[in-house]
């Protein structure tokens, strides 16, 4: 959720996007120190998040505006957190990365912007090393609905599929994965432990 937009969620709707990515990492319980990666990364606020708190941080995003952004919001962060955090320019249908190369993989208001949502997560779990933290939030309908009114404001459109909290549910149940469903207002959030050596998701791209 882009900064101004955000501010109008925050002043007009009561929901605090920045507590809720603190929240995010929180509920994540990795071990800091880890080495994780950020999907769909936008304009770099979850990614400063996780550097604030002490991870390594690798992140990934398809348009080379919003990694500028990000790269720039790292740096007015600080030395100490932007140094903590390489951007990459990849597919998050295709992550240009080995398996099970990180030890948690988070997403923040990233999913419902794909086109295919069930190879997204299964892309986050192929590159998770097992016991790994899988930590989704996206929005919710009620969250969609806001976010849609916001943007009619300026008479725009935000786009999103029908990647949202029931469809990331079945994908991770399809999949054998349990996990824990939080719901913070407008996103929820999905938990998940990394699967124990899985071949078919352990293998690396290419």
């Amino acid at each position: 959720m882009p900064g101004n937009n955000a501010q109008i969620l925050k002043d007009d709707y009561g929901f605090d996007t920045a507590a809720a990515r603190e929240e995010l990492v929180r509920l994540a319980h990795a071990a800091l120190g880890g080495q994780v990666l950020d999907v769909g990364t936008g304009c770099g606020s979850m990614a400063v998040v996780l550097a604030q708190h002490g991870f390594g941080v690798t992140t990934v995003d398809f348009d080379a505006q919003a990694i500028e952004c990000a790269k720039l919001r790292a740096q007015q962060a600080g030395k100490i957190v932007a140094d903590r955090i390489r951007f990459v320019r990849g597919d998050a249908l295709r992550l240009p990365f080995e398996g099970q190369s990180f030890d948690a993989v988070f997403s923040f208001d990233s999913l419902h912007h794909l086109p295919d949502c069930n190879a997204a997560v299964e892309e986050m779990l192929r590159v998770l090393r097992p016991g790994g933290v899988f930590a989704a939030a996206d929005v919710n309908d009620e969250g969609a609905r806001a976010i849609d009114e916001v943007f009619a404001r300026k008479d725009d459109a935000h786009f999103h599929n029908q990647c949202r909290v029931d469809v990331i549910g079945k994908n991770l149940g399809e999949m054998g994965i349990q996990y824990h469903r939080h719901r913070l207002e407008f996103v929820t959030v999905f938990i998940a432990a990394g699967p124990v050596e899985n071949p078919a998701l352990g293998k690396p791209a290419g």
